[in-house]
């Protein structure tokens, strides 16, 4: 999905004027497709909201409305608005550095009560959504959360006031513009030109950074928009701009990993250099989903928002002309070794890997770390979440549950190329049991719902122990109130994070 960042009125993908949205050919925040061997950009909605001086937001291209500031009488009008990372929520500031917050924004502090030199004209949100920045006509910066101060133009005699502020990605810097062009850098924020020496004389109203930091674009008042650095060049929009925005969450991309029909990955980029890379892997009974099923889009969202790369592949699907083993862990392997080899792409570190995988998806990632051990492809952490892991004990407790059996068996069967369960040879159900093909490098977290109905805590349990058995580490969660292969979890989810960024 497409986020956005600072600005007043209308915010959606590209630059912002009045009543008019202008795009660049290429989707701002995806990855370029010939950056990835045989990719193509994949296409997606963008979500943008509108605000209003007197603090009225409204939603655009069926983004939700997470709430107004509504109140009969503001002391100040309405001059900014930033949305969270993820686009959970946003915060809207008004000209007296009072701050509103709604959905997951959090509130950190405002300059409502404060006096002030000037007032303030902007925005801008730390990556983490653990703080902002507000900017005021002299250039002053103040800072909230955890928001840190690199600097200001508040002592400097300016020529023309500030009008806008935009944050770099990791939220380790930010540009200031001056309504003259004028553009100052502050932290790792770099140059790469001004405005205010050009032929263009209409005022500045805005600044917005490209998704990679390595550019931005600087609006004027009269509709054009000047692009330095990697910014893509915007026609002229020929109406009067209020203000500028650019989408802050990459877009995802949609890649080839290998030559076959479902050998397909989405890319979602981390807005940090150098983050740790995540294959997550969709489940569906091994005949049966997509990597945009379920709850996996929104997983892939949460990591991304918490300096993640996701790598979302597709595998080749069980049928009953088509069996899955070991065809499905062999594509995830090859999908793992092509966001290692890719990684930097997306700013991920190929050689901080993790596998994430629930429900089949689970038992694709418990195999497919043995195979990436067994030829030299180190593996930091595996998440298997109600992984079938010995299909001995597995398929025989199935048979003791014709219910269970008749509702998923048929994909297990698959799988494995057996008619039946019943018949299937011992050696077809230890060879796809990750209990026997054991990767003893990554750090396990195995997860099982004791209420799950698909597959039985037992799985997650043996598979710990034979883990541990082997020397490696393993941790083990079984969450009482919890069913089949969840994500999104408020117990897990920070295990996860911790585990990710080497906690």
């Amino acid at each position: 999905m497409r986020r956005i960042t600072s600005g007043l009125g209308l915010l959606g993908a590209g630059v912002l004027v009045a009543g008019v949205l202008l795009t660049s050919g290429l989707p701002v925040g995806a990855v370029p497709a010939t950056e990835f061997p045989g990719a193509h950009v994949a296409t997606a909605p963008y979500d943008a909201w509108a605000v209003g001086a007197r603090g009225a937001v409204y939603n655009l291209a069926g983004a939700p409305t997470y709430g107004s500031v509504m109140r009969p009488h503001l002391n100040k009008p309405v001059v900014g608005m930033v949305s969270t990372f993820d686009g959970g929520g946003y915060w809207s500031v008004a000209s007296d550095g009072g701050v509103y917050s709604f959905g997951d924004a959090q509130f950190h502090g405002s300059t409502g009560n404060l006096r002030l030199n000037s007032p303030v004209v902007g925005t801008a949100a730390v990556p983490d959504g653990g703080g902002y920045w507000l900017v005021a006509s002299d250039g002053g910066t103040f800072t909230f959360g955890d928001a840190r101060f690199y600097g200001s133009t508040g002592g400097v005699h300016l020529n023309r006031p500030i009008v806008g502020i935009a944050a770099t990605p990791d939220g380790r810097g930010y540009w200031l513009v001056a309504s003259d062009g004028g553009i100052f850098t502050f932290g790792d924020a770099p140059f790469f030109g001004s405005g205010a020496s050009g032929s263009v004389r209409e005022a500045a109203v805005g600044v917005a950074a490209t998704p990679d930091g390595k550019g931005y674009w600087l609006a004027r008042s009269s509709g054009i928009v000047q692009s330095f650095g990697d910014a893509p060049v915007e026609a002229p929009v020929g109406h009067a701009i209020v203000a500028v925005a650019a989408v802050t969450t990459p877009l995802p991309a949609l890649v080839d990993y290998g030559p076959g029909p479902y050998q397909q990955v989405l890319v979602y980029p981390s807005p940090m250099p150098n983050s740790p890379v995540v294959v997550l892997v969709h489940g569906g009974g091994f005949g049966g989903g997509n990597y945009d099923d379920l709850l996996i889009p929104q997983e892939a969202l949460y990591l991304q928002a918490n300096d993640v790369t996701v790598f979302v592949p597709n595998y080749q699907l069980a049928s009953p002309t088509m069996q899955g083993f070991p065809t499905q862990w062999n594509q995830i392997a090859q999908a793992a070794r092509f966001a290692r080899s890719t990684a930097g792409v997306a700013n991920g570190n190929g050689a901080d890997l993790s596998l994430f995988g629930g429900s089949a998806g689970g038992t694709l990632v418990a195999m497919a770390a043995y195979q990436l051990q067994q030829t030299g492809v180190p593996v930091a952490n595996v998440f298997d979440f109600s992984g079938p892991n010995d299909f001995v004990t597995y398929d025989d407790w199935m048979i003791a549950n014709p219910v269970i059996y008749a509702w998923i068996g048929a994909g297990i069967e698959w799988a494995l190329g057996c008619p039946l369960l019943e018949t299937c040879p011992l050696v077809t159900e230890q060879a796809p049991s990750a209990t026997l093909h054991v990767a003893t490098q990554p750090h396990w977290l195995l997860a099982n719902g004791v209420a799950d109905g698909l597959v039985p805590p037992a799985q997650a349990q043996e598979m710990a122990a034979a883990v541990t058995a082997h020397g490696g580490r393993a941790t083990l969660v079984l969450e009482p109130n919890a069913d089949h292969a969840f994500v999104l979890d408020a117990a897990l989810n920070p295990m996860v994070m911790a585990m990710l960024h080497g906690g």
